[in-house]
C-alpha cells in the first residue's frame, strides 16, 4: 500500500493506521463520526473528495489538482484543511493523490 508521506505527517498517522479505510476515516473527517460514516452523512453529498474519486470510478477519467478542504476535529477545534487532489482509475479502484495540502 501507498500513502503520501507530507499528508501523513500533516495528520500525524503512520501507513499502517490508514490502511484498508474509507477516505474520510483515514483523514479523521469531522463528518465521519456522525451517524452513517464515512461516505453516508448529508455533508458527503457535497464533498469534492468523494465526488471526485465517484466521478472517476464511473467515468475512467482521471482528475488532476482538483480545489478541495477537509474539515477535522483537532482536540476541541475543527480545522480546515485545504488541499489539491488527483484521481485516477486503475482497474476497479480509484487512486487519490493529495498533491498539496496546507492548514
Amino acid at each position: 500500500a501507498l500513502a503520501n508521506q507530507h499528508a501523513l505527517d500533516i495528520l500525524g498517522k503512520e501507513l499502517n493506521t490508514v490502511q484498508g479505510y474509507k477516505g474520510g476515516d483515514a483523514m479523521e473527517c469531522a463528518y465521519a463520526r456522525l451517524p452513517g460514516g464515512c461516505g453516508k452523512t448529508e455533508h458527503c453529498k457535497a464533498c469534492t473528495i468523494r465526488n471526485n474519486v465517484m466521478e472517476t470510478f464511473n467515468t475512467g477519467r482521471s482528475l488532476h489538482r482538483v480545489p478541495a478542504y477537509l474539515n477535522r476535529w483537532v482536540g476541541n477545534d475543527k480545522v480546515r484543511i485545504e488541499l489539491l487532489i488527483s484521481t485516477e482509475k486503475v482497474d476497479d479502484t480509484v487512486l487519490l493523490r493529495i498533491d498539496q495540502m496546507s492548514q
